[in-house]
């Protein structure tokens, strides 16, 4: 949302852009924000929906009501000192070019026809200032925020300027923070590396690779040697120290390949308060994270592990049988398979070390939802399908944890059910690029599937092969239409 030092512009904002951020109507600098009154309806048709968007839905009334007064429908109203005015949109009718092409009177042709109305009637505005003024141009553009994809589509075919709400968003996501890098180790160094037991400083490698001058905390480099051994290493303050045994998850569960290892050395290490774990499906981000809390058990009153409740396709499951627990089960069914898979490596049940966990309450699976509002002390708190949440969210969860506590944020940043965010604005995008600096986190991003052969072929090819069509169908149907 770039602008010049002559032109002024008005935001018009989609229902999406309030609801990823319940303040975007605060954050357009100067520049005057008009919401049209359809969003209104959406914003209250979604915050009585038992998801992570409803509450947002609710913060988004909540901020728009202090502006309420009756110059809302008029003039405006003043969002403070440097900023534009906020002004509230009514569509009584849709656009003849809507109606022309579109022809459907929904909510998202109601907020296009508010565009084109606003348009229409700021180039009328400018053509009567060049006509009757002396004081000059005046430049002001009408630009439609909306991060739905096909909406941008369909305004940019009606002559609407279009942008993407980029604030928490990161631009470039295929280079997004790893956690992991790689470096030839030469035989000098290999040498010293040993000698002094898996210590080595980091400036030594200035002298053989061009490396960054400051790595973050806990990045982890692999360290290739000439006879094709690995070293696995972390960095933290100038030096690279090996990481050693992190072969167990929990109790007979091994780890199968580095990346794995990786993990489980800062999930059980305690001056790491933050991790983040990233990968596709089946790479084993919440069996790591569930294996090493139970692991850690003694140290903690309580293992939290939650999940926010996103219905796919948003399709819910309707009135459901049962108490509290029964009813969020289903939700919460991908927790409960590995948590029974972890389970079942003991052989003697009297021995079941989970099962005591479970009677004990020491464990505890829950939506998202219910974590609202409390602090958190002495606790573990997993945080499964974190790309589903929003970054206000994740910063409502991290500052939650009190003191001798641990949060672990795990997800697939390029699989998300929340139509309201993608890979590039999620809350465990940012988080990961936001935390990376910070002493007491540490990042892994796990590539190689575990699954089995079958689900890392799937994953792989069935993805090259549908790809073409989940970005492309929508804009092809417009062309035809």
């Amino acid at each position: 949302m770039s602008k010049t030092k002559e032109e002024k512009k008005i935001f018009v904002l989609d229902t999406n852009v309030l609801i990823m951020d319940p303040l975007a109507f605060r954050h357009m600098g100067e520049h005057d924000v008009v919401v049209p009154l359809i969003v209104f309806t959406e914003v209250d048709k979604i915050k009585t929906k038992q998801t992570s968007a409803a509450v947002s839905a609710r913060q988004v009334s909540a901020n728009l009501d202090s502006y309420f007064c009756s110059d809302l429908y008029k003039d405006g109203v003043s969002l403070g000192e440097g900023k534009g005015k906020l002004s509230i949109y009514i569509v009584r009718e849709l656009h003849p070019e809507v109606k022309k092409i579109f022809n459907e009177d929904s909510p998202d042709n109601r907020i296009i026809s508010a565009a084109l109305y606003i348009k229409e009637k700021t180039d009328q505005a400018e053509k009567n200032h060049k006509k009757y003024s002396k004081s000059g141009d005046l430049s002001t553009s009408v630009v439609f925020v909306t991060n739905d994809i096909n909406l941008r589509f369909k305004a940019g075919a009606l002559g609407l300027k279009v942008e993407k709400y980029r604030n928490n968003t990161f631009q470039d996501v295929d280079s997004i923070y790893t956690g992991i890098k790689n470096i030839e180790l030469s035989k000098e160094l290999e040498m010293k590396f040993k000698k002094n037991e898996g210590v080595l400083e980091y400036s030594l490698f200035s002298k053989n690779i061009t490396v960054e001058t400051n790595p973050n905390p806990y990045e982890f480099f692999l360290l290739h040697a000439r006879n094709e051994q690995v070293f696995l290493t972390y960095y933290l303050d100038g030096f690279l120290h090996e990481i050693q045994d992190c072969e167990k998850i929990y109790n007979t569960v091994m780890v199968r390949n580095d990346e794995q290892k990786l993990g489980m050395s800062v999930l059980l290490n305690p001056d790491v308060t933050l991790v983040t774990l990233s990968g596709p499906a089946g790479t084993g981000k919440t069996l790591l994270a569930i294996g090493s809390a139970f692991r850690q058990y003694k140290k903690y009153d309580q293992i939290l592990i939650a999940k926010p409740i996103v219905a796919l396709s948003e399709k819910e499951n309707g009135f459901l049988p049962g108490n509290a627990v029964d009813k969020i089960r289903p939700y919460m069914k991908s927790l409960y398979d590995n948590i029974d898979f972890l389970k079942s490596s003991f052989k003697n049940p009297d021995d079941n070390q989970v099962v005591m966990l479970l009677k004990s309450q020491k464990v505890v699976v829950e939506p998202l939802a219910y974590i609202r509002g409390r602090t958190y002390a002495n606790t573990i708190l997993i945080v499964d399908e974190a790309q589903n949440l929003d970054p206000s969210e994740v910063k409502t969860i991290v500052t939650r944890m009190g003191e001798n506590s641990k949060v672990i944020f795990t997800g697939d940043i390029y699989q998300i059910d929340n139509k309201y965010l993608d890979s590039s604005n999620n809350g465990l995008t940012y988080l990961i690029e936001k935390s990376k600096s910070y002493r007491h986190s540490a990042h892994v991003n796990l590539i190689k599937g575990e699954r089995s052969e079958l689900a890392e072929w799937g994953g792989l090819f069935l993805w090259i092969c549908v790809a073409p069509y989940f970005y492309w169908g929508a804009f092809l149907e417009l062309i035809k239409n």
